[in-house]
């Protein structure tokens, strides 16, 4: 599947980049494909299966993928007008190797429950509403990236590619062997702006279904990083069509090993299900997003320990120059830090910054050090993995560097 996934998304860049496409009328081709999916009348929905998850940032090494969660009940249930989902899962190790963070290795059962509702976004620890107002993976804000994923399922493209003002669509003849897209070569691809900001590029077959979305959220390791949703093997659902196959990549497979971070088979879906929304709990309501802040504490003349935040470093003061051990999360957590070491240690450069592993919430920072002249000691395995990922100087256009 992955290997798949993988040929039909260079396919469909090498195609758009050559002679092999024709401009097409959007409207005309979303309305074709809105009819074939019976998706006119589609106001709410609910899909469930079973498959697998996955760790996102939190491989073994860079050399491998990220670190998989057997999925033993998976449901989904969305409210397409009152901008509502609720995604429920139940998850273990399964036959997982227990290789790598993110939790591994599950003891039992863990329960997921993920929910949006409008600009509150929120997660559910049995009866307890815990908010969410910060970042997914230290990048884009859990609000609105939640918001972005309902627009991103087969219905909520159509939905979201109708109202756009900015749609365009060309017609693309795709070299065999095809890639799984469609079964002649041909096929029609609708891109549009999303929510302001975010490219989205929908993907139909021969029999207009979609089959691929492919987008960009900012991460503060890979910058614009790639969001591509496969949707396969249709099935008729009380005259809606829905896939039975949901497989996501979070990173791009051309930049690392590492991007395959969902798999559902769906066996039951239920168009137009009554959906009781769960009323936003007032603790969400007022939660805000925290600031980063660093609080020191003197451990030993001329060491530091810096927290205040959900993740740590330590300043160590030399005779010429400073030392920072960790940079994690994201810029803003870094030029946090920064400015308290240069108030401990005044006068001094960050010389070098001691990075422990390659996981996203212990090396999102160090792209903020090494624009400020210091030095990365790291493990030789990360070497590779940042020069090409993290210290690339494709352009972040989504979070654009300070």
């Amino acid at each position: 599947m992955a290997k798949k996934l993988c040929v039909a998304s260079v396919l469909i860049a090498l195609v758009v980049a050559g002679d092999s496409l024709r401009a097409q009328d959007a409207r005309g081709v979303l309305q074709a494909a809105v009819k074939a999916m019976g998706a006119d009348n589609v106001k709410t929905i609910q899909y469930s299966g079973t498959g697998w998850n996955a760790g996102v940032g939190q491989s073994f090494s860079p050399q491998d993928d990220w670190p998989r969660f057997e999925v033993t009940r998976y449901t989904r249930t969305i409210d397409y007008n009152a901008r509502y989902s609720r995604e429920e899962v139940t998850r273990r190790q399964g036959n997982n190797p227990p290789r790598g963070g993110g939790g591994t290795p599950l003891q039992g059962e863990q329960q997921q429950d993920f929910l949006v509702s409008g600009n509150y976004a929120w997660n559910m620890n049995g009866q307890n509403p815990v908010p969410q107002p910060g970042q997914y993976l230290a990048g884009i804000p859990n609000p609105e990236y939640r918001q972005f994923d309902i627009l991103l399922t087969p219905h909520g493209f159509l939905k979201a590619a109708m109202a756009a003002q900015n749609a365009t669509a060309i017609s693309i003849t795709l070299p065999a062997p095809p890639g799984g897209i469609t079964t002649n070569g041909k096929a029609t691809l609708v891109s549009f702006t999303a929510m302001g900001k975010y490219r989205v590029n929908g993907t139909f077959n021969d029999q207009n279904m979609l089959e691929l979305v492919q987008t960009w959220i900012p991460n503060p390791v890979y910058g614009d990083m790639l969001y591509e949703l496969r949707y396969t093997n249709y099935k008729d659902y009380a005259g809606v069509k829905f896939p039975t196959v949901l497989h996501i990549h979070q990173g791009d497979p051309r930049l690392s090993v590492a991007h395959n971070s969902m798999e559902i088979t769906i066996n039951n879906v239920q168009p137009n299900v009554t959906v009781t929304a769960m009323a936003v709990p007032d603790a969400v309501q007022k939660a805000t997003a925290p600031r980063e802040r660093v609080e020191s504490q003197k451990l030993a003349d001329g060491v530091w320990f810096l927290g205040g935040g959900s993740h740590n470093s330590l300043a160590v003061d030399f005779r010429d120059f400073a030392v920072v051990i960790e940079a994690p999360l994201n810029e803003e957590r870094s030029l946090a830090v920064i400015s308290e070491v240069n108030k401990l240690i005044p006068n001094k450069p960050i010389k070098y910054v001691l990075n422990t592993h390659h996981h996203f919430d212990h090396s999102g920072g160090l792209r903020t050090y090494l624009a400020q002249g210091a030095t990365i000691v790291t493990h030789q395995a990360n070497k590779e993995y940042y020069e090409n990922v993290l210290f690339s100087t494709a352009p972040r256009t989504l979070q654009p560097d300070r």
